[in-house]
């Protein structure tokens, strides 16, 4: 077995980066949504107005779903089938870029090889997308107001 590739510095590189970047995503999260604050705060009033208006609207629904246990489950198992579907693309890819029609596509048109890896990327959007969801619906599941600031009643469950 060759380990020459051990004395290459892309190799230790990126080693660094595969280890590194999941510790400092965080952080890095932190600072993207901070800015982006200062972004829209930027922003003419209409332009604030209709991201405020999409955020209000997002809270809505979540407000709206977060106290249904069986609603949270739905959207978990949706957002896990996605993920299915992301891995199955990934293997149905792998499988044909090694043993079938694929396999010398990416020597003979890096770009069209690139064109055709779209329906992962798709898959792997629609399930970032319903896990993003999933995470908001289960952070403000157990955010509550004990009593409503005009009437002083208690809120309830929807």
């Amino acid at each position: 077995m060759d380990l020459s590739f051990l004395k290459t510095a892309a190799f230790w590189v990126g080693l660094l980066f595969a280890y590194l970047i999941p510790k400092m995503s965080p952080y890095i999260d932190r600072v993207l949504s901070r800015s982006w604050v200062f972004i829209t705060d930027q922003f003419p009033g209409s332009l604030r107005r209709y991201f405020r208006g999409r955020m209000a609207r997002k809270l809505r629904v979540v407000r709206a779903k977060r106290w249904r246990i069986a609603h949270i489950n739905y959207e978990i198992a949706r957002s896990n089938s996605w993920f299915i579907v992301f891995m199955g693309t990934i293997g149905v890819f792998l499988i044909l870029l090694a043993i079938g029609p694929f396999k010398g596509l990416f020597q003979v048109n890096f770009w069209i090889g690139m064109a055709l890896t779209c329906p992962i990327y798709i898959a792997e959007f629609v399930w970032l997308h319903f896990d993003n969801k999933v995470k908001q619906l289960i952070k403000y599941n157990s955010k509550i107001r004990i009593t409503s600031r005009s009437t002083g009643a208690r809120d309830a469950p929807r």
